[in-house]
């Protein structure tokens, strides 16, 4: 996956590789999924060349086929210092139908290096599978 960005004159291309794994239980109409991944993202551009590595795990608890509850952590370290720091984000999912799904999450983003900054994020994703 590759994102082109344009700050102050200068292009930035990230590319971001993964690898995810993901495990789904189903009780009767009750269940729980685990997942996590392992991403390297790369960082370029004429002024800055770095990477950083983001470990992520994700719960989910199915109360029903519409609606599941979960939370999320995300570690992330590497050369880009100001993104370096961990993630809790408890998250709501309600599915309109078997394909598409509307998450409501809440971020908490913990810096650990002073170049970075504490920060809330409040997030409606709206999701749909092909």
């Amino acid at each position: 996956m590759w994102d082109l960005a344009i700050n102050n004159g200068i292009t930035f291309k990230t590319n971001t590789y993964s690898l995810n794994a993901k495990y789904v239980k189903e009780m009767n109409e009750k269940g729980y999924s685990i997942s996590s991944s392992l991403s390297q993202e790369k960082t370029d551009s004429s002024t800055l060349n770095e990477s950083n590595t983001i470990l992520n795990f994700l719960g989910n608890y199915f109360l029903n086929r519409s609606f599941s509850l979960g939370s999320a952590i995300n570690y992330n370290v590497g050369e880009d210092k100001s993104d370096e720091g961990f993630t809790l984000s408890p998250r709501a999912s309600i599915f309109i139908t078997s394909l598409f799904h509307l998450d409501l999450l809440y971020s908490k983003f913990y810096a650990d290096d002073p170049t970075g900054r504490n920060s809330d994020s409040y997030l409606i994703v709206v999701d749909h599978r092909f």
